[in-house]
């Protein structure tokens, strides 16, 4: 019974200290979500007043850029103004207020008296978000009559710092014994004027030449009509509706513009290439540019393809495969074949000598089969198979081949 009573006892004292605890915690536990609307007061109402416009069109700026735009509130009622900051779409956008433009986190209020006014600051970043870019901060009031909410507006388009178009510059095929060339156009859509400090150049100033010049008034007319909105402002897909952006009307025209030309010059070695055009500009954001630059070096004759692979040829069965031999600046070709030792007794070979391609097409084309035949040993074989020629500029071309032969 006795221990009955004590249970008791200590129920009741629990009960009791239980609220005083409550009481007591600490008030900064956790972060209050901002409400929607701030609670209303007794006393004189206060009277929310924006001056101009509250939404803020930029216009255009570079990607990975910094933007600012200052609204003034002024308190037109009797009675003190609270301005809580209550959201913000993202971290790329920053609020400071007051004569110190002290930073304001989601949450924070601040106090505007009667017959006052404060300066709020927008702060954002573009990042590397390219095309339509919004944000916007919104605040909670006690003017709970005219704007117990007021929203600043931030919006424009961001564009790249320099374009260059096309931003590869891939010559395909290059004979070897011929100049290639290709343009790009250079621009900076955000500024008025682009200088070209340094440059352009490559890592072969020799046969890989760099140039670039100012676009002509029509040329860059041209492309303003053509091309630029595509760039500037590509279209997106917006869910459930129809493409928006890469309208010529929503564009502003470029007043900057260059022609850069590359052209690659005999004298680099057969086969795949690659380099650099590398330049300087007086952009404040981005002055170093980069354009890839790749290409094939093909000699008189080349082939399709250029290297032979024949994995998983049964023995029992054996296989064939064909090479295409584009000829270029002679009429007939004659060939003589040379098979490795490696490939003599795992591989036969002939090639057509009438060409398979018409009268006056730009390469004559003939035809080199290659036959495994049927009980060919297996195993791994390799070796590079030689074409003998009567082209005054090519007196033979390498064919390495590789065999997989599998038994059965």
């Amino acid at each position: 019974m006795v221990r009955w009573i004590i249970l008791a006892v200590l129920v009741v004292l629990v009960a009791a200290t239980v609220p005083l605890a409550v009481s007591y915690l600490p008030a900064d536990v956790g972060s209050p979500v901002p409400s929607a609307r701030l609670e209303e007061e007794a006393g004189p109402p206060p009277k929310a007043v924006v001056e101009g416009d509250d939404t803020f069109d930029f216009g255009l700026m570079s990607e990975e850029d910094e933007g600012e735009r200052t609204w003034v509130i002024r308190n037109e009622g009797e009675g003190p103004l609270r301005l809580r900051f209550a959201e913000k779409p993202c971290t790329c956008t920053g609020v400071r207020i007051g004569p110190d433009q002290k930073s304001m986190v989601e949450g924070e209020e601040f106090v505007i008296e009667p017959g006052e006014r404060a300066e709020i600051s927008l702060v954002w970043e573009t990042r590397q978000k390219i095309g339509a870019f919004s944000t916007f901060a919104r605040f909670s009031t006690n003017d709970y009559e005219f704007n117990p909410s007021l929203t600043l507006n931030i919006k424009g388009l961001v564009t790249p710092s320099v374009v260059v178009d096309p931003n590869r510059l891939d010559l395909g095929t290059v004979p070897s014994d011929e100049e290639v060339s290709t343009d790009a156009v250079l621009f900076s859509p955000s500024t008025e004027t682009l200088a070209i400090t340094k440059g352009p150049s490559t890592s072969r100033p020799d046969t890989v030449v760099a140039t670039i010049r100012p676009l002509s008034d029509e040329e860059l007319r041209a492309f303003n009509e053509e091309r630029a909105p595509m760039l500037i402002n590509p279209p997106s897909q917006v869910s459930g509706g129809p493409p928006i952006g890469g309208d010529r009307k929503e564009t502003p025209e470029l007043r900057n513009g260059y022609l850069l030309t590359l052209t690659v010059k005999p004298g680099l070695p057969l086969g795949r290439f690659t380099d650099e055009v590398s330049l300087t500009t007086d952009h404040p954001i981005k002055p170093e540019v980069r354009i890839p630059v790749s290409g094939q070096v093909v000699g008189p004759i080349a082939t399709m393809p250029e290297r032979v692979y024949m994995p998983g040829v049964p023995s029992s069965r054996g296989r064939s495969t064909s090479v295409t031999v584009n000829v270029r600046n002679h009429d007939r070709t004659s060939f003589t074949i040379q098979l490795p030792e490696a490939l003599q007794e795992v591989l036969e070979a002939s090639i057509d000598p009438e060409p398979i391609s018409p009268e006056g097409a730009e390469f004559r084309q003939y035809r080199l089969d290659l036959r495994v035949p049927k009980g060919a040993r297996p195993g791994v074989h390799r070796g590079t198979v030689v074409l003998k020629t009567d082209h005054p500029q090519a007196e033979e071309v390498k064919i390495p081949v590789e065999v997989l032969i599998r038994g059965g």
